[in-house]
């Protein structure tokens, strides 16, 4: 969205800011320098005027931010509180603990702070071990993290750091999601395992059975220490969901089942991707794509076919190519009808037209190299640049 009108303050602090829709923005700050509102008036028919300010409110002496409330002037000098949310904070770490929230009104609570009526809370539980001098480099010591969320359900998510003293817990690095109480069943959500300090290489749903899974290779195969699936530069060459029964098969170079997905990338050396394959045995749905790119790295050409197993590319039709303007937008779209690339009567091409603001304003669809035109496609946008219709 473009802005058409800023304004500051002697502070130099944005005091007031008009967009393209022609909404205004005025913004109020308290002695400190914080924004304590955000009002906002103006702008034509087709803006949302639901609500016209946010107010801002702060913890008097540690200056966190304790509550955020969405405002409607009623009348002059009265405001309806149409939503609010309201922060609380350990008193020992200063992080985050609880977050109450109305969707529908302001902040209510009973005794002992309690939310009432819409009012719901989430509440966060954290594991504290202070710093101790005397410890040695087995023992761990000297953390905060997260334990828990709580939901206003009863569902707690939990996190697991593994076994005390074990590398997982000494570095707080999340080894499982557990879930109870509420709604759910008791049990293990998602456990993690690790490649280096924070590359996870196994995400293992237990139910229903299912992992992602960097440390087996496309027969089947795994180990312990090696992962097929990143390059030497910790890039994904493979992502790959299998359930518990995917091991190596009977038939050299086969697994004994096929994964659930696994697709495989290739990149060049700038880390451009350019190729994606469907690399499961025998999948042959024409969708595997090899990508052209010009030197600003944009997409040029996007060829569509099949990698077969001996890792050959065989093109197929649907092949697009593009064209930029000066500024990056998409001129024009080529999809070509033969896997050759060579001209057909049924290749198509999508032209399309933009506005100052780079808005795409239609296209127009001419079929065969260089046939009749055919229909245009209009685009309508609202002031805020979001598309408002597209005709088809």
């Amino acid at each position: 969205m473009r802005v058409r009108l800023v304004g500051h303050d002697r502070a130099g602090r944005l005091k007031k800011q008009r967009d393209q829709r022609g909404v205004t923005h005025e913004f109020v700050y308290d002695q400190l320098g914080r924004i304590t509102e955000n009002i906002a008036t103006g702008g034509g028919t087709d803006v949302d005027d639901w609500m016209d300010r946010v107010r801002l409110e702060y913890e008097p002496l540690t200056g966190r931010l304790k509550a955020a409330r969405s405002l409607k002037q009623t009348s002059p000098g009265s405001f309806a509180v149409l939503n609010a949310v309201q922060f609380g904070y350990d008193p020992d770490s200063g992080l985050l603990n609880s977050m109450l929230q109305n969707p529908v009104g302001d902040i209510t609570v009973g005794g002992g702070g309690a939310p009432t009526g819409t009012t719901k809370e989430v509440r966060y539980q954290y594991a504290l071990s202070p710093y101790n001098p005397s410890a040695n480099s087995a023992t761990e010591h000297n953390f905060i993290r997260l334990g828990g969320t709580a939901y206003p359900s009863g569902d707690i998510l939990g996190v697991g750091y593994g076994l005390a003293n074990s590398l997982d817990s000494r570095v707080s690095r999340p080894r499982a999601l557990t879930v109870s109480g509420g709604t759910v069943s008791a049990g293990t959500a998602v456990q993690y395992s690790y490649f280096g300090f924070n590359t996870p290489v196994v995400v293992d749903y237990p139910t229903p059975d299912i992992q992602l899974d960097y440390s087996v290779s496309h027969n089947g195969s795994s180990s312990a220490t090696a992962y097929p699936a990143l390059d030497t530069f910790g890039r994904t060459r493979r992502i790959l969901w299998k359930d518990g029964r995917f091991a190596q098969g009977t038939i050299a170079g086969e697994p004994n089942r096929p994964p659930l997905v696994e697709l495989a990338y290739a990149f060049d050396q700038a880390s451009n991707l350019v190729a994606k394959a469907d690399a499961r045995h025998g999948s042959s749905r024409k969708r595997d794509e090899q990508y052209t790119l010009d030197g600003l790295m944009r997409l040029l050409k996007a060829r569509r076919g099949d990698v077969s197993d001996a890792g050959t590319f065989v093109a197929a039709p649907g092949t697009q190519k593009h064209q930029y303007d000066f500024v990056g937008n998409i001129r024009s779209t080529d999809i070509l009808a033969n896997a050759s690339e060579q001209p057909n009567p049924a290749d198509r091409k999508l032209a399309a037209s933009f506005n100052a603001a780079n808005e795409q304003t239609n296209y127009v669809e001419t079929v065969g190299g260089g046939g009749s035109l055919g229909s245009t496609f209009a685009i309508t946008h609202d002031a805020a640049g979001n598309v408002r219709t597209r005709e088809t």
